[in-house]
């Protein structure tokens, strides 16, 4: 046998949400080999919060909120899962909201 190597591209990224409308969902977009891509939504609802962040390669354990610019320099990333409430609840003014943070640095890096 020969050796395989199979992978897709993917994209997930926080925007409006179709299921909860005035929240964020997480989103994953397939992108095909011929450009053309397709979303669905995993996921919601997520306060305004939830984002994206970038460990770059300064060894600094602070993320940074834009991407480096060479992908080589990446070194991990911090994950912003700030649930909230789909509704508002009786006696509150505003939806709750339910922060949780995760991170996950590459420890297998050649470089």
């Amino acid at each position: 046998g020969a050796p395989v190597f199979l992978y897709a591209r993917v994209r997930y990224e926080f925007k409006a949400s179709n299921s909860v409308p005035g929240k964020l969902g997480l989103y994953r977009t397939q992108i095909r080999p011929n450009g053309t891509e397709s979303s669905e939504e995993l996921v919601a609802p997520f306060a305004p919060t939830a984002k994206w962040r970038f460990f770059v390669v300064s060894n600094s354990n602070v993320a940074q909120d834009n991407p480096p610019a060479q992908l080589s320099d990446l070194r991990g990333l911090e994950l912003h899962l700030d649930g909230t409430s789909e509704y508002v609840a009786a006696g509150l003014t505003s939806s709750e909201n339910a922060p949780f943070t995760t991170a996950v640095f590459f420890k297998n890096r050649t470089n």
